[in-house]
């Protein structure tokens, strides 16, 4: 999972809020948090998140999210016997349709050919 290595670089008090929110992300991935409940939980302001996501991981916060539950989803199925509606649900996504397409745009496959 490449997007965890880049959590381990210590840059400061702002990149720890950064640990702790990407933390909570791959914690909860089943249920994703909208960004104003992350910004509660990191006791920050959802204007804030935004801002530290965007200079530190060069995305919004929900699409690095959706990235993460991609990659969960990714390893669902190359180690798992999981059908796609299944994967689609443990990792947040409450349409299998939705799913397919956002992983499609992803990795360029639908989940059933990878």
């Amino acid at each position: 999972m490449q997007q965890n290595a880049v959590i381990q670089q210590p840059l400061g008090v702002e990149w720890q809020d950064i640990q702790v929110a990407i933390k909570l992300m791959l914690v909860i991935i089943e249920q994703p948090l909208d960004l104003l409940t992350l910004s509660k939980k990191l006791g920050q302001s959802r204007r804030n998140v935004e801002r530290l996501f965007r200079t530190y991981m060069n995305c919004l916060p929900g699409k690095y999210y959706l990235g993460l539950r991609l990659i969960r989803a990714r390893q669902h199925l190359h180690q798992t016997s999981k059908i796609v509606q299944q994967v689609a649900v443990c990792c947040g996504f409450s349409l299998a349709a939705h799913f397919s397409r956002c992983y499609r745009d992803h990795y360029g496959v639908p989940p059933r050919s990878d």
